[in-house]
């Protein structure tokens, strides 16, 4: 080993020795200042310092508390302004769509109908005239319709009464012919005569209320044809009394059961007639 690397090698020593001397030195300093009783006015400061520290720390938690409160309110104001802007967002979101929808539309409205072709507010408000004119006409054609079917009904209640009166007064002058035909009475021809004046008489009112044509289809059904309402009402007589037992409607679906039965007991067959054509007229 040369002499330079001796020398170095107690460079190296005498380092280390002074390390650990001043390290052992500051611990003996600090280890003093700890164990060392300070003086009775630094104490009292000691102790101002730490009581104002301490209110100072209480005053700074308060504030932070505060501080974490007001964060904690601004927080949940964000989060309900959040929702809101989202809820305004959307609802933007969708009238925009709708304003594009309604100016699509609105684009194609102009080219189905030019300018050339609409109708100016003159126009406009001389068709509107028109109608409201055209509508105050039709109520008065309504309301003079309604007279007449109110008179026209009234009239067909009284033909029916004078038909329902003549019904019999026919049925004995037709007898009563038969008898004179049979006997070779002298007043054959007055019966005859009065008998065509019924006839005519029935013919009149199948004229006035249509009556088309009377189909015998058994000895105890008679089929009624009318021509306007079109139907066919079927009478059916009892074999026996010959009063009337009951009718229907052969081409129509209405219901007139209630008016058979109040014609079966009154046996009043032009009430029945009368109540089927005001309904199918009504």
């Amino acid at each position: 080993m040369g002499r330079l690397a001796l020398i170095q090698i107690q460079k190296e020593y005498v380092a280390k020795l002074k390390f650990r001397y001043v390290e052992q030195s500051a611990k003996e300093d600090f280890i003093k200042a700890l164990s060392s009783a300070p003086e009775d006015a630094d104490m009292a400061l000691l102790a101002s310092e730490t009581s104002a520290a301490k209110t100072t720390l209480k005053e700074a938690k308060v504030q932070l508390e505060a501080t974490f409160a007001k964060h904690r309110e601004l927080a949940e104001h964000i989060a309900e302004e959040n929702v809101r802007v989202a809820d305004e967002v959307e609802e933007a979101q969708a009238l925009a769509k709708e304003i594009a929808d309604m100016q699509l539309e609105l684009a194609r409205l102009r080219r189905d109908h030019p300018l050339a072709d609409r109708v100016t507010q003159s126009q406009a408000e001389e068709i509107l005239d028109q109608q409201v004119d055209q509508l105050r006409d039709l109520d008065e054609q309504l309301q003079s319709l309604s007279a007449q079917h109110t008179e026209t009904r009234d009239a067909l209640t009284n033909t029916l009464a004078s038909v329902d009166k003549l019904r019999p007064e026919a049925a004995a002058k037709a007898r009563e012919a038969a008898v004179r035909a049979e006997s070779g009475g002298r007043d054959m021809m007055e019966a005859e005569s009065q008998c065509e004046w019924h006839r005519s008489a029935i013919q009149l009112w199948r004229e006035l209320f249509n009556l088309e044509s009377v189909k015998a289809v058994s000895n105890n059904e008679l089929w009624l044809v009318y021509a306007k309402p079109r139907f066919t009402l079927a009478l059916v007589f009892d074999h026996i009394t010959h009063k009337f037992a009951g009718a229907r409607l052969i081409d129509m679906d209405m219901n007139i059961s209630e008016s058979v039965d109040l014609a079966i007991t009154a046996n009043n067959v032009p009430r029945l007639i009368r109540d089927i054509l005001w309904r199918l007229q009504a």
